[in-house]
């Protein structure tokens, strides 16, 4: 019992010592699943958008976003994508991981933003695609290129989704994951928008 104590509790202090790309401290978390009284996707984004909006009205609140795919709860969602002007080895499949969020995400958890902007409010459901993508899928297919302003395709088809912003990597599903290829989409575009995490 003490040893497994011991390695437990080595473990714990290891796992504090992880770079999570973002600042955890300060942070408030809370889900809601409206799709389970009914909510289509599109009343269940102008519901996300009113209740951030309110959240952010609060005193002592700096910011609120959301995500569709909460992080640190070993979820994830992943899709096939072809990316313009990468030419992919033979039998290759670009397989990333996705996520759909909220104006400010990563400024509300505080990972870096190196280049472009994040998810705007004017990204609605009508307006173009916009999608932004993590350090390490730029650097595995856009090296030597900058991918803002560049475009993709998720699941096939022309690629019609703009590149808008590139966000440093950040822990997502655990602690322990190693950073993987990550696009993030506005979650207004997203078809089975049913639940947030903000």
């Amino acid at each position: 019992l003490l040893s497994t104590a011991g390695l437990f509790a080595l473990s714990l202090r290891e796992l504090r010592l992880v770079d999570l790309g973002m600042k955890a401290d300060h942070l408030l978390v809370f889900s809601i699943q409206p799709d389970l009284n009914g909510y289509s996707p599109a009343r269940a984004s102008t519901l996300f958008d009113d209740l951030r909006h309110d959240l952010e009205s609060l005193p002592g609140v700096t910011t609120a976003s959301a995500a569709q795919i909460a992080i640190l709860t070993d979820s994830t969602s992943s899709s096939n994508v072809t990316i313009e002007g990468y030419e992919p080895l033979d039998e290759e499949s670009i397989h990333v991981s996705q996520n759909w969020i909220g104006p400010r995400y990563f400024a509300t958890l505080g990972v870096p933003l190196p280049a472009g902007r994040e998810i705007a409010d004017s990204d609605t459901a009508t307006s173009p695609k916009v999608a932004l993508i993590n350090a390490t899928m730029a650097g595995k297919y856009f090296e030597g290129r900058d991918p803002v302003g560049r475009h993709f395709s998720a699941g096939g088809g022309p690629p019609d989704i703009e590149i808008v912003g590139v966000v440093k990597d950040s822990t997502h599903a655990t602690v322990r994951d190693a950073a993987q290829p990550q696009v993030y989409f506005p979650y207004p575009h997203s078809d089975d928008l049913g639940e947030a995490t903000f």
